[in-house]
């Protein structure tokens, strides 16, 4: 293996080879949807909302808590219920759409000639497991009027036994070298005309210099790199999206 690409597995392979790894928590996933009674969609406006939202479970109910709890935030941010103090379990997303579902029906009495539906759609989907980290994926997409709907992804690399979250210095040992080796494969994809400044090239890194996302997953032989749209560039250049390969020769 190059060394240059052995940052990247160093502190995921030493919590692998830890002994006797105790069982961590599990992701199944369900769906929740509703769409707004004796409403037709293609005539009417309508609320709908499709969450498929991810079921946590293991012996260690505080790291079950505390795994749902970073991902159904997002959740209800996006039902419009920031700051929801209900329960990270399904009971508190049925809450959430309830109050969503008045929140549109006051709306639509207020203002009869507006003829704006309303959209949610929220996925969770598992990437990677191994013995102590599960990655999360979680894809959202809504929209309450305007030009346009918002569309953003989010990654959870998640300790299987704490349910915490991990933090980028947690998935890579040297940052500064994976931003040196995305930069270069960022570069690849979206400069093949060779400029160096961002600016010019329409993008919008703080300092006019390449910054990782906010958004990494770990994902086994990669590190994936997402930019959600107006992160580097406005909402018409759309998203970034780009896998740092691991253990490469």
């Amino acid at each position: 293996m190059n060394s240059k690409y052995l940052y990247l597995l160093l502190p995921l392979y030493w919590l692998a080879c830890r002994p006797a790894v105790p069982p961590g928590i599990d992701m199944t996933s369900k769906t929740l949807r509703y769409q707004t009674p004796d409403c037709q969609p293609e005539r009417d406006p309508c609320l709908m909302v499709d969450l498929v939202f991810p079921v946590f479970t293991g012996d260690d109910s505080l790291a079950v808590q505390q795994a749902a709890s970073e991902i159904y935030d997002l959740y209800f941010d996006v039902l419009g219920q920031q700051g929801n103090q209900a329960a990270p379990d399904e009971n508190g997303l049925m809450q959430a759409v309830a109050t969503m579902a008045k929140t549109f029906d006051d709306y639509r009495h207020d203002y009869p000639d507006d003829h704006t539906g309303w959209q949610v759609n929220i996925e969770a989907n598992e990437l990677y497991r191994n013995d102590t980290l599960l990655t999360v994926a979680v894809n959202s997409f809504w929209f309450f009027g305007g030009a346009h709907g918002n569309y953003e992804v989010h990654y959870y690399n998640i300790n299987r036994q704490s349910g915490s979250l991990l933090s980028p210095e947690g998935l890579v040992s040297d940052l500064q070298a994976l931003r040196k080796q995305a930069e270069e494969i960022f570069r690849q994809k979206y400069l093949p005309d060779g400029t160096n400044d961002w600016e010019k090239a329409g993008f919008s890194f703080n300092g006019n210099t390449f910054q990782l996302p906010q958004n990494m997953a770990f994902a086994g032989d990669s590190i994936i790199l997402h930019y959600n749209q107006y992160e580097i560039a406005p909402y018409a250049a759309g998203d970034f999206h780009f896998s740092v390969p691991i253990g490469r020769d």
